[in-house]
């Protein structure tokens, strides 16, 4: 998918906004995170995306740096794709950047970012 530009979401004033490569969208989906090896299963709530990655709010989130397996649920549509977890919100959830989207799932992806866009 292009790096193409999309309107800021509500928190593109934050003190991270300039160091996202993609804009990110309010964004409501139910989320798991899982890691058989390690017999990890977290749900959650999606509520911000973009092309790169999400945040997902959960109570006791991966640990950073963990890759999981991401399923997301939104308008009886899945998106699955592992994730790398970037960053803690120490009780509000987990930053995570998509890796290895199959093509597939990367055409879900980008159907709900351009309805997110209004296009």
């Amino acid at each position: 998918m292009a790096d193409t530009p999309l309107a800021h979401s509500p928190d593109a004033g934050s003190r991270f906004a300039h160091r996202r490569r993609f804009p990110r969208f309010a964004f409501d989906a139910q989320a798991e995170m899982s890691d058989p090896l390690i017999q990890l299963r977290v749900l959650g709530r999606v509520t911000e995306i973009s092309v790169g990655g999400c945040f997902v709010a959960a109570p006791d989130p991966p640990a950073v740096s963990s890759v999981v397996q991401l399923v997301l649920e939104h308008n009886d549509e899945s998106f699955s794709t592992w994730a790398r977890v970037l960053y803690d919100r120490s009780g509000s959830g987990v930053g995570l950047r998509f890796i290895a989207i199959a093509p597939d799932q990367a055409k879900i992806l980008a159907t709900w970012l351009r309805a997110l866009e209004g296009i």
